[in-house]
């Protein structure tokens, strides 16, 4: 008769386990609750009332309105007025052009960018797995920030630049964790994009790669 002992201890049978949490990479999504949704909301909502105070019915900044000159000129002409936003001043001076004269309309863009700024921060540091206190005191930052709070109301680019960098952060991330051929043609395409759209964020394309 066979040796059950010894047919028992040859036995290689190991508990089930699930596969997929062997070896997968580790996710760059971030738990979206009620509690964090709340929060962000919250978070955004007072970044808002802090920055709607910037708005102006009057004539814009002189800065300000140097920027917005373009959407006063001719296209052929308009595109040699471009310098380090090219992209940004393109899209500016057309959005503009869809309500001209009034001055809070040229200042939307930069406000509605303003406030993405800070999800897109409070996503990056949730992504990069911050502590919720972390990524909420994170995103604080941004929404009181003076300067964020400033630019968010200018016809700038800076909140744009802000929100772009985030996203070059997360795409050079997931590549890290991950790469993949497709992964590093999307982190080069929106590279492209983000540096013919404003070149501020150029170091940290560079950083990226």
């Amino acid at each position: 008769m066979p040796n059950r002992t010894a047919a028992a201890g040859s036995t290689t049978e190991h508990p089930s386990i699930d596969a997929s949490k062997q070896g997968d990479p580790p996710s760059t999504a971030f738990p979206w609750g009620w509690i964090d949704a709340a929060v962000l909301v919250g978070v955004v909502l007072a970044g808002a009332a802090i920055r709607c105070t910037g708005f102006t019915r009057l004539d814009l900044w002189f800065d300000d309105a140097w920027a917005a000159m373009p959407s006063r000129a001719p296209l052929g002409t308009a595109v040699h007025m471009v310098v380090t936003s090219p992209g940004y001043t393109m899209f500016d001076r057309s959005f503009i052009r869809l309500h001209p004269g009034v001055s809070w309309w040229a200042q939307l863009p930069a406000f509605v960018l303003g406030l993405a700024g800070i999800v897109a921060t409070y996503a990056l540091l949730r992504a990069f797995r911050f502590s919720r206190m972390a990524t909420v005191l994170g995103a604080l930052v941004i929404t009181v920030s003076p300067v964020a709070v400033t630019y968010s109301t200018r016809v700038k680019e800076y909140s744009f630049d802000l929100l772009a960098s985030c996203l070059l952060l997360w795409l050079t991330e997931r590549c890290r964790r991950d790469p993949s051929s497709r992964r590093c043609l999307e982190l080069g395409a929106v590279s492209t994009l983000v540096v013919a759209t404003s070149a501020s964020p150029l170091v940290v394309v560079a950083g990226c790669w």
